[in-house]
């Protein structure tokens, strides 16, 4: 070959592999390109799934809040009704701030889930029943109305309103939790096509020798701001982690911590090298309680779960801090438990007002135990002084008589008129005495529920009292009564003292009338009845001592009587569990209220409860 030709045939070699190199390196900036966008993208996705689950972590964050919010909530409030002390409803107040607060921060946090945003609605809704039924029940305690606290249903009612928040918060953290899985799942994924596409840049450097070196330094960059990303979102969630206001630690199989946050370790004392590595959750139990872990957590490595086991820890300078611990499973690909994470919640406060509460309900029985005997011996009292009154009043009464037909020619006027006030003074005795008996038996006579036809029952008490005929310008209205569940006999005695009570006050009227009437209060659960006239009334201020035993607003002289017939109906209704109040002006007339519950769960036989006047 000339060397003309071979100095052609060199350059077109050389022109050959010029432009295979430069063929080689533009693929590899192309594959380089097209792998540098996928990851760009990927890492994009994989810092926008992070904050989902930032994001999730926040939610959860906001709900077990509400939740320590509403068990400190509930332990206020039981305390408050218990004691009637103002510091409790003020610290109960500052806590449903809280929790208002909390579900408010939650509406911006939830607004990209409208299934969330739905629980959270209903869950607003509940709060806004919830604020109106404590104020209800708040207000009957400053009253100190025990018929309203016993209407509303109490610290009972009030404990299932905070478990059906909190059933409506733990399904809300259910979803969030669901929804953290799927963002976990979608953050492996999205690593997963990272190490494919790293893969893939390592596999395309090895065959482009020259292109291997940019694809290295690209990739390196890119595992530089995916390193950065992740220590950011990392730092976020420690801190998340860290500042919570509940602890938070996690235990491997042997119950050793392997994490635990700031605010766990500021409870117990401890800086976290003495505990990480170093100590078990037993170690840090009180005797009682680590008999306890150790029988619950083997059950748990099973169960993956557990909820609202309290303990008692040892701090650091050995005082006891008791915890509400809830619990859920680490497990492998294999679905084996290696780990727990828990999270613990300071239930000192709660555990004092619990101890109020056992208190007070301890001085309550014994209070209640001392007043039935007392009860008790005043019923006996006054059933036996009752009976030994009548011999001697039968014969003051009877000599009198004698006296009037044997002696009657023998006595002057002042002398009968003597006879006559003792034998009228003896009589008046006696209608006491039968009247006291009716109080005492009312009080220990069993009550023997039926169904009560009103209308029937009110109709028979004005025909046998005859009061249509001793005025006749009586005017009735009577309106339909509802029927109810009582005792027959008892209620029978509670219209014939009441309607005769209003034809005694307004007979003397120029028009009397009396109205009569029922209605069902479907709020509070009961019916409520009247007796209304228009006869004398009485003064509000002096409203509280009509249904006292011998309490009586007019002399004898004016109104006949002994002051004991409100004072039975007041029992009767009592003992009914209801209610008795009643409103007046003088000259105008006046009102008799008493209320029947719907469902009647009667005192024993011998109690006697009284139930304070209240306003229609």
């Amino acid at each position: 070959m000339s060397p003309g030709g071979r100095l052609v045939w060199e350059y077109r070699v050389k022109l050959s592999l010029e432009r295979k190199i430069v063929a080689g390196f533009g693929a590899a900036l192309i594959v380089m390109a097209a792998v540098g966008v996928t990851a760009w993208w990927l890492t994009n996705r994989l810092d926008d799934t992070f904050g989902q689950v930032d994001h999730t972590h926040r939610v959860l964050n906001r709900l077990e809040q509400s939740v320590n919010e509403m068990l400190a909530l509930q332990g206020d409030i039981r305390a408050y009704l218990l004691t009637g002390d103002e510091a409790y409803l003020a610290r109960a107040s500052r806590g449903s701030l809280i929790i208002r607060e909390s579900i408010d921060s939650l509406q911006g946090l939830l607004a990209d889930n409208p299934e969330q945003l739905k629980g959270l609605a209903a869950l607003a809704a509940e709060l806004d029943r919830g604020s109106l039924f404590v104020r209800r029940i708040t207000q009957a305690r400053r009253d100190k109305d025990e018929a309203a606290l016993a209407s509303l249903g109490g610290s009972a009612a009030f404990d299932r309103l905070i478990l059906r928040l909190r059933t409506q918060i733990s399904a809300m953290e259910n979803e969030e939790r669901r929804l953290l899985e799927a963002r976990s799942l979608a953050v492996r994924e999205a690593l997963t096509v990272v190490m494919a596409a790293v893969v893939g840049t390592a596999s395309v450097a090895g065959v482009l020798l020259v292109a291997a070196i940019v694809v290295v330094r690209r990739d390196f960059a890119l595992q530089k701001r995916t390193d950065r990303a992740l220590k950011e979102t990392s730092a976020r969630y420690e801190d998340l982690y860290n500042q919570a206001p509940c602890g938070y630690h996690s235990l491997d199989r042997q119950g050793l911590f392997t994490e635990v946050n700031d605010t766990e370790l500021a409870w117990l004392g401890y800086r976290r090298e003495e505990v990480v590595g170093q100590l078990t959750f037993a170690r840090l139990c009180t005797p009682a309680s680590r008999q306890k872990f150790e029988s619950e957590f083997p059950r748990f490595l099973e169960t993956g779960d557990v909820r609202n086991v309290e303990f008692d820890l040892i701090r650091k300078d050995g005082t006891v801090l008791p915890v509400l611990l809830n619990a859920t499973a680490i497990r492998d690909a294999e679905g084996r438990v290696i780990a727990s994470r828990s999270t613990l919640y300071d239930v000192t406060a709660r555990r004092e007002a619990d101890r109020a509460i056992q208190t007070l309900n301890q001085n309550l029985q014994r209070q209640n135990a001392q007043l039935e005997a007392v009860n008790r011996e005043l019923e006996a009292f006054s059933y036996s002084v009752s009976h030994d009154l009548r011999a001697p009043l039968r014969h003051v009464d009877g000599f009198a008589g004698l006296l009037t037909r044997q002696y009657a020619s023998q006595l002057d006027a002042k002398g009968h008129r003597y006879l006559e006030t003792i034998s009228a003074g003896a009589k008046q005795m006696g209608r006491l005495i039968d009247d006291l008996l009716s109080f005492s038996q009312m009080g220990r006579a069993p009550l023997r529920l039926s169904q009560v036809d009103h209308d029937a029952l009110v109709a028979e008490v004005i025909r046998s009292g005859n009061y249509a005929t001793e005025n006749g310008s009586i005017e009735w209205q009577i309106g339909s009564l509802p029927p109810v569940e009582a005792d027959p006999a008892m209620l029978r005695q509670v219209w014939t003292n009441l309607i005769g009570n209003a034809v005694k006050y307004s007979r003397k009227g120029e028009r009397p009338r009396i109205e009569i009437g029922g209605t069902e209060a479907l709020a509070s659960g009961e019916h409520v009845f009247f007796v209304r006239d228009n006869g004398v009334g009485f003064d509000m201020k002096y409203v509280d001592k009509l249904f006292g035993v011998f309490q009586r607003l007019h002399g004898p002289t004016e109104f006949e009587g002994t002051g004991i017939g409100l004072a039975n109906v007041r029992r009767i209704v009592s003992r009914h569990a209801g209610r008795t109040w009643a409103e007046g002006r003088p000259g105008v007339g006046a009102t008799f209220y008493f209320s029947l519950p719907s469902a009647i769960t009667p005192p024993a036989p011998g109690d006697s409860p009284t139930t304070p006047p209240a306003t229609a």
